[in-house]
């Protein structure tokens, strides 16, 4: 007969447990699945439903893992995904934990992706084709990033930031040369906008 003989608090990990089965090692647990499976010492193996416990205990671990990762910084579904998958939970785990979080609104694409986008605008001076780039890099769905960007993005604001850009490029407000005005707008090109967005301000310095 196979039965719990001792329960023994890990020391490295003072929220895990050690389980032993007639006094040699059988598995690890944290104690809030312990717990809500009434582990304790004295029960017999046939009456814990093993593979439910490893199971529950996985989503815990990853849970963990997770809320640690979201502490730090707020990531996407898709970042959270990638950092437990390569940690080793497999997918069932991952998508349960996932769901989890996404119901308790600690993941949420939308929210994440607007904070990213409006961060960058103000911060880095980012345009549309960048911060779509950049909101694509963290596996925001399509359709999320078409609205982001819709939102973010009117002519008034693009127009705004661009010709932000210019000002600080030319602090003396004197006359560009050529060589000076290609430079500024190949380096807002680079910060994601297209020609049709840097035109109108270009023409509008051409002509002070």
């Amino acid at each position: 007969m196979k039965v719990i003989t001792n329960i023994i608090r890990n020391k490295n990990n003072k929220n895990r447990l050690s389980i032993f089965v007639n006094e040699n090692y059988f598995f690890s647990v944290s104690e809030n699945i312990l717990k809500k499976n009434n582990i304790i010492v004295g029960m017999e193996i046939k009456d814990l439903d093993v593979d439910k416990i490893n199971f529950e205990d996985n989503i815990s671990k990853a849970k963990e893992y997770a809320l640690n990762l979201l502490s730090y910084r707020s990531r996407s579904c898709y970042e959270i995904n990638d950092k437990l998958i390569k940690k080793n939970f497999n997918k069932d785990v991952v998508s349960h934990v996932i769901n989890d979080l996404k119901n308790i609104k600690l993941l949420d694409d939308y929210e994440f992706a607007k904070m990213l986008t409006t961060h960058n605008l103000r911060y880095k001076k980012l345009g549309p084709l960048s911060a779509r780039n950049e909101l694509f890099k963290k596996g925001i769905d399509q359709s999320i990033i078409n609205l982001i960007i819709s939102e973010t993005y009117d002519n008034q604001m693009k127009q705004k930031i661009i010709k932000e850009i210019f000002d600080k490029k030319n602090r003396t407000n004197t006359k560009m040369d050529k060589k000076k005005l290609n430079k500024i707008i190949n380096f807002i090109r680079r910060k994601g906008f297209n020609w049709e967005d840097i035109k109108p301000v270009v023409i509008n310095y051409l002509e002070v």
